[in-house]
């Protein structure tokens, strides 16, 4: 449900959307749903599961609205360095970053810190269900800058 509010406040009909592949396939639904184009880049299991920034690149429509991204989902494997920098770079054109860390917490062998703090443009979302075993629950969060949230509540 985090993930369905973020995307239907970051993208809206006819956006360019950049999902990873392999992906969590309701992220795919939810973006149908929206009637954003999805451009896929691919994370290789040869090389792996790395973000593949020239690939990715590649997919990348100069007007895109919003990069999804789900470490270490669904392939287990976090970045072996920080290849958010050059994403970091996108507010000035409007792009932002959505990073599903719902398995983030189960990484208990290494450290890890939330893409939050890699720049305004980062969108994160999480929730109990996965590293916690809470799924009855049904609680989860975003992580978003005041005036993104402020402006989603407005139109809604």
């Amino acid at each position: 449900m985090a993930n369905f509010v973020a995307l239907t406040a970051l993208v809206h009909r006819g956006d360019e959307v950049l999902i990873e592949r392999p992906t969590y396939d309701p992220l795919l639904t939810i973006l149908d749903h929206i009637g954003a184009n999805v451009c896929r880049f691919d994370r290789l299991a040869e090389k792996g599961f790395q973000l593949g920034w020239r690939t990715r690149a590649q997919a990348h429509a100069p007007d895109s609205s919003c990069d999804s991204l789900q470490p270490p989902q669904p392939s287990a494997a976090l970045p072996t360095r920080v290849p958010c920098g050059r994403q970091a770079r996108w507010p000035q054109v409007g792009a932002r970053v959505l990073v599903d860390e719902v398995y983030l917490e189960t990484l208990f062998d290494q450290p890890w810190r939330s893409a939050f703090h890699l720049g305004s443009n980062f969108v994160v979302t999480s929730s109990l269900t996965k590293a916690y075993g809470l799924s009855g629950i049904r609680c989860g969060w975003i992580l978003a800058q005041p005036e993104l949230i402020q402006r989603h509540v407005a139109d809604h």
